[in-house]
């Protein structure tokens, strides 16, 4: 059977979610949101399917913008595996987010690594990854998305915790680009959830630069953190 192309003329329908898609065929998150307005599976049962009823908000969203001032060059979805052999069950599963371009380090980063530690993030190709559950939908619609071509291992056996990329696209069905990219972009609720949650973020940055800088800022001791929460909660943590 021939994989999917996501494309925005693409038709699917409920026999279509278990297929597998085109890997090596980039699309977009514009793609994808004319796509499903058009499937023939009606908005609100694929919003039941897919756990998000967003979807017609962030379609009607599209436009209202322009694609975002940032240093992301495109959307991924990437497969991880963490292993803890203190963990009886080992967490694995896709995610979606941004990727920088290789070598690039923000300044932030920068400001908290030694010289070396950020030059030898540089040889070793780096690419700094992006959040995306804040940023409204026409910021993000026109960036191509693409699907990661290693599957990244996290070991928590060891200290410090280590990286094991695996080289290997894996397979990914229509149901799972779906799910996990509305999964990402509904993290915080609906656009007016979303956005009240930025600016509430945006605030307290604020007020902690600002703090910071006039010296009013108040460090709360980590042991008094972990004492109230192990009181109010009957837990150690």
């Amino acid at each position: 059977m021939d994989k999917i192309k996501i494309t925005k003329d693409m038709k699917f329908g409920l026999i279509d979610l278990m297929n597998y898609i085109d890997v090596d065929h980039e699309f977009t998150l514009r793609d994808i949101l004319i796509a499903c307005k058009d499937s023939s599976i009606p908005m609100e049962t694929l919003g039941e399917l897919l756990q998000c009823p967003y979807i017609e908000e962030y379609y009607n969203e599209m436009d209202k913008g322009k694609e975002g001032d940032r240093d992301m060059l495109h959307l991924e979805l990437g497969y991880g595996i963490e292993q803890d052999d203190e963990d009886p069950f080992i967490c694995h599963g896709w995610s979606f987010y941004g990727v920088g371009e290789e070598g690039y380090i923000s300044q932030d980063i920068i400001d908290h690594y030694s010289e070396e530690e950020v030059q030898k993030m540089r040889d070793e190709g780096y690419r700094e990854t992006y959040a995306v559950e804040l940023s409204p939908i026409y910021e993000l619609a026109d960036y191509p998305i693409k699907i990661n071509n290693e599957i990244d291992v996290t070991v928590y056996n060891d200290t410090p915790v280590k990286q094991q990329p695996l080289k290997g696209k894996p397979e990914i069905r229509l149901m799972e680009v779906l799910y996990e990219i509305f999964w990402e972009l509904s993290f915080m609720g609906s656009t007016t959830d979303r956005d009240e949650a930025k600016d509430n973020l945006c605030k307290r940055i604020d007020e902690y630069e600002q703090a910071k800088g006039d010296g009013t800022l108040e460090y709360i001791d980590f042991e008094e953190v972990k004492d109230k929460l192990t009181k109010k909660y009957d837990k150690d943590i």
